[in-house]
Formats: structure tokens, C-alpha cells, sequence
């Protein structure tokens, strides 16, 4: 007699988080929809809305007690909206005790880039962050790396520091206007360089002049310099 043998193969499926109620049985029914009122033949309507289903987003899962976030684009201000509302999903969740923050960037958006690298640093409050660089994090994204403590590269990982440019295509501009410009650059700037200087050994000095010639590094520098606590 011939044997047959069953193989279960058991698919890991990270897990998602959803808040609200908009399961198709949870809508209300037409008679809820509406309520007539035969009062001088008035007709009220009115309708019950379920709350709206509230996920985490395509950057965010979870395994076990790790919430893990991944950055694999420029930053825009999408992406910024999509941290900010998976934070505020995870605080919550007792079981969610760490964030990994998983990143690969090009740069993007400068004030994406502070925005997030500010929430990041406000959930180093609730949770253990850390963040992993892998590929190219450059320019914006530097600061979304130095805003966690523990900050971790691949040995292939490369950076970039250059300066910052309004990123704007008018030519047309008062000599007030360039005046404002140049100042806003200058804050920019100095809140840039502020943070690299604060998480590395690297002076406000050094820092300026690798921005002004845009410097490319590799994770064994990141590391010398302490931009980089460990490489793996």
C-alpha cells in the first residue's frame, strides 16, 4: 500500500493593525439610514457613519514586541503624514516595545527630513528606536539618521552631506527676497550641522567644508567619525 504524506507549510504573515469599524456588516442598515417623521408630512433623514478604519501604512509592521518602519524613498511630505499617524497608531500597543527604523534614501525633501527625524526623536520617549542605513542615505536623510542613538550600517552603506538648496525654479527674485533666502538657508543650515556636530566627533568647521564640496563617505568613516555606532 502506497503511503502519502501531508506537508503543512505554515506562511509567515507580519501583523497588521487596524482601528474603526468598516467591515460591510458593521454599516447600517437602510432603516437606520433613514427616519421618517409624519408630522406635517415632514421627512427628517439622517445617517449613522461608521468611525473610519484607521491601519497602519505600507512603511509600518510589526513582529512580535518590534514595530519595524522602512524609508526607502525620497522623503516627501507623504511620508512624513505616514510616520506621524503609524506613531500615533503604535503608542498605544503595551506589547510594542521597540522601533526599528529601516532606511535608504537619496535625501528629498529638507523639511520632511527635519519633520521626521523630529518624530522620531519625540518616540525615543515611548519606545527603544533604532535605526538601520543600508545603501546610499544622503543629504535630508542624513538627519533622519543621526536623530535616532542607536544607529546602525551595513559595511556597503555609503553617505552624502552637501548644501542645502532651496530646491525652487524661480528666477525671479527682489533683492529683499534673496536677502530672506539666504537666511532661511543660514537656519537651516546651522540646525543641519547642529545635529551632526552633537552626534559625532566631527567639528561645526569640518562638517561645513564637506557640505560645500558635497562629500561622499563610506560606513567605515560614518563609523570613525561616530555618525555610526556599529557596522553589520
Amino acid at each position: 500500500m502506497k503511503k502519502f504524506t501531508l506537508f503543512l507549510i505554515l506562511f509567515f504573515v507580519p501583523i497588521g493593525f487596524c482601528f474603526g469599524e468598516s467591515s460591510i456588516d458593521n454599516w447600517p442598515t437602510g432603516e437606520q439610514f433613514r427616519s421618517i417623521n409624519n408630522n406635517d408630512d415632514d421627512i427628517t433623514r439622517s445617517m449613522t457613519v461608521p468611525f473610519t478604519e484607521k491601519c497602519l501604512s505600507d512603511l509600518t509592521y510589526i513582529i512580535g514586541d518590534t514595530a519595524h518602519m522602512r524609508i526607502y524613498s525620497s522623503l516627501t511630505l507623504g511620508d512624513e503624514l505616514k510616520i506621524y499617524d503609524d506613531l500615533q497608531l503604535l503608542d498605544p500597543m503595551e506589547s510594542v516595545i521597540k522601533l526599528k527604523v529601516f532606511l535608504n534614501s537619496f535625501g528629498g525633501g529638507m523639511y520632511a527630513g527635519f519633520a521626521i527625524a523630529d518624530q522620531l526623536k519625540r518616540a525615543a520617549d515611548r519606545f527603544e528606536v533604532s535605526i538601520y542605513a543600508s545603501g546610499v542615505v544622503a543629504s535630508a536623510a542624513v538627519m533622519v539618521f543621526i536623530s535616532a542613538e542607536n544607529r546602525f550600517c551595513t559595511e556597503d552603506a555609503f553617505f552624502m552631506v552637501h548644501e542645502i538648496s532651496t530646491g525652487g525654479g524661480n528666477s525671479s527674485m527682489s533683492s529683499s527676497e534673496v536677502k530672506l533666502m539666504n537666511n532661511l538657508m543660514d537656519m537651516l543650515t546651522a540646525r543641519y550641522i547642529k545635529n551632526l556636530v552633537k552626534g559625532t566627533n566631527k567639528t561645526e568647521d569640518e562638517w561645513r567644508g564637506m557640505m560645500k564640496e558635497e562629500t561622499w563617505f563610506s560606513a567605515q568613516e560614518a563609523l570613525d567619525w561616530g555618525l555610526v555606532k556599529t557596522v553589520k
